[in-house]
């Protein structure tokens, strides 16, 4: 297992958090995804011999986010 932090920018209300967090534990690989909306943070625990940080990024980023590593 394998886990990876990322500033999420664009998000401003709960509704966005649970967007993010759905969308990101819907991939085949994620076990968890914890969004903070106070610190605009996300933390991804995955199998990386499934699916690979870029992946996850672009699955964020295609809802309208940016997103950059910590």
């Amino acid at each position: 297992m394998k886990s990876i932090k990322l500033k999420i920018y664009g998000m401003h209300c709960p509704s966005c958090t649970m967007l993010i967090q759905d969308v990101v534990e819907d991939l085949d690989g994620v076990i968890k995804a914890d969004v903070s909306l106070e610190s605009s943070r996300l933390r991804v625990f995955f199998d990386d011999t499934l699916i690979d940080e870029r992946t996850i990024r672009d699955a964020v980023e295609s809802e309208g986010y940016k997103t950059e590593k910590t």
